[in-house]
Parts: structure tokens; C-alpha cells; sequence
């Protein structure tokens, strides 16, 4: 009996352990998606920036006669 006895707080010590685990990976996988989000609205922003800019001064095409710079 006293076998089944220390297998059960194995089993139940174990199962704590990756309650544990678990639970940080959660928290590291909800790091990371604020970081994606961060990092979508920055890329959004510079998009719009390039733009603004593409729209005030007007695309330029490189002249294919012109010397190299």
C-alpha cells in the first residue's frame, strides 16, 4: 500500500510541475503576442509614414538615360 502511496504523490508532484510549466508558457505566449502587436502598429505607422511622404513629394522612376549618380 505504501507503494500506491508514494506512486500517487509522484504522479500528483509531476502533475503540479507542468501545472507550473504550463502556466509560464502561458504567461511567455502572452509576452509575445503583445510584442507582435507592438510591432504590427510600429510596422503599420512606418508604412504610413513612407506613405505621406510617397504622396508629398511625389514617386519618382529613375531616368534610364541618365548617368549613373
Amino acid at each position: 500500500m505504501a507503494h500506491d502511496e508514494d506512486l500517487n504523490e509522484a504522479a500528483a508532484k509531476h502533475i503540479r510541475d507542468l501545472d507550473e510549466h504550463l502556466e509560464r508558457l502561458k504567461r511567455q505566449n502572452d509576452t509575445l503576442d503583445a510584442i507582435t502587436a507592438e510591432q504590427d502598429a510600429e510596422v503599420a505607422r512606418l508604412k504610413q509614414m513612407l506613405s505621406d511622404v510617397g504622396e508629398r513629394f511625389g514617386s519618382r522612376e529613375p531616368d534610364a538615360d541618365a548617368p549613373p549618380e
